[in-house]
């Protein structure tokens, strides 16, 4: 049967596609960082497969809507985001959003669930701690010019380069700083279930305050699958490494999908590897499929959720937390009868 033609939704000020397309096999919606607008991504839709169009959000007060007025609550700006986005979201698309920008995407994903709206193929967390791991610091978009530098810098890591460099463009970024600052600071995490989305968080190696840990958090936002990868540079990693960030984007969109088949045999030797490598580093000489895990410290919570999220990678398998016992992680043995029996009884 042919696929029904559908007449290209309206252009939008809020959204930059610098290659438009009517009928893209994906959209990628990407959400800035705070101050930002559609610039990061500019040069994407040159660097990832041209049937994906990337579409980046421009909000008003920034570029070339510099005299629209800014938001200031997430609230009202997740609801405008619906609207606006509604008529993009007939085929398959993905969020990507960074720092600011994953907070973001993460509201509107909630709230489309809550309009019955279709739900992306893939959430691209970068940059940012799990909501449920945010800090709990005081407020301060109401901080004094310089004190409110010095605050940014000290929870976020600053400004990139670029920015520092050009005192004209500091002074005429910071009042939309300071309105994406009120955005994060009107955030409240609500416990609700968790989203029919596959995760991908991605954080940099160096940077101090997005920690590890509070990206693995991530996966409880997921009853689908959940991946994690680092990246070496701090916490503007999608400027400084932008072509192993688009390298992860496009095989989570692709190869991802298709999980390669399991067998037992091949399924501890992958385990095996993933320990020597990812966890000792190489230093693997004894390890065997009874080697006590737990017990000489190679397994702890962090890397059993990454080894988690690399089974899944892999297989399509996921674990879920509830279904695995302190004795399912005592060897690679455990472990492997613990995914192959979820994997044998996959309807």
């Amino acid at each position: 049967m042919n696929p029904v033609s559908r007449p290209p939704p309206a252009a939008t000020p809020w959204l930059v596609r610098r290659k438009p397309s009517a009928t893209p096999r994906l959209r990628l919606f990407c959400f800035p960082y705070a101050g930002a607008g559609s610039l990061p991504y500019y040069k994407w839709p040159d660097l990832l497969p041209s049937d994906i169009e990337v579409c980046a959000l421009q909000y008003p007060g920034r570029e070339s809507r510099l005299r629209e007025p800014l938001f200031t609550a997430l609230p009202l700006l997740t609801a405008k985001l619906v609207e606006v986005l509604s008529p993009f979201l007939d085929g398959e698309y993905a969020f990507f959003g960074h720092s600011l920008g994953a907070l973001v995407a993460f509201d509107l994903l909630r709230e489309l669930r809550r309009h019955g709206r279709p739900l992306p193929r893939l959430f691209f967390a970068s940059g940012s701690a799990a909501p449920s791991y945010r800090s709990q610091l005081p407020p301060f978009s109401h901080f004094g010019r310089d004190d409110f530098i010095r605050e940014l810098s000290t929870r976020y890591g600053g400004l990139p380069l670029q920015i520092l460099e050009q005192p004209e463009l500091l002074e005429l970024i910071l009042p939309t700083l300071r309105a994406d600052v009120k955005v994060s600071e009107s955030y409240v995490h609500r416990e609700e279930p968790p989203l029919s989305v596959r995760i991908c968080a991605l954080g940099g190696s160096g940077d101090p305050h997005v920690t590890e840990a509070s990206l693995a958090a991530w996966s409880q936002e997921t009853q689908h699958s959940f991946t994690m990868q680092m990246f070496s540079g701090g916490h503007f990693f999608i400027n400084e490494v932008t072509d192993q960030v688009l390298r992860t984007i496009r095989d989570e969109l692709t190869t991802r999908s298709h999980p390669r088949p399991m067998t037992k045999t091949q399924l501890l030797a992958d385990l095996t590897r993933y320990v020597a490598e990812e966890i000792l580093e190489g230093a693997a000489e004894d390890l065997e499929p009874s080697t006590p895990l737990l017990e000489l410290g190679i397994l702890n919570s962090l890397e059993t959720t990454r080894m988690m999220a690399f089974i899944q990678k892999q297989y399509g398998i996921t674990v879920p937390a509830d279904a695995i016992r302190v004795e399912d992680l005592q060897t690679l043995s455990a472990i492997t009868d613990l995914v192959y029996g979820i994997h044998t009884r996959k309807p």
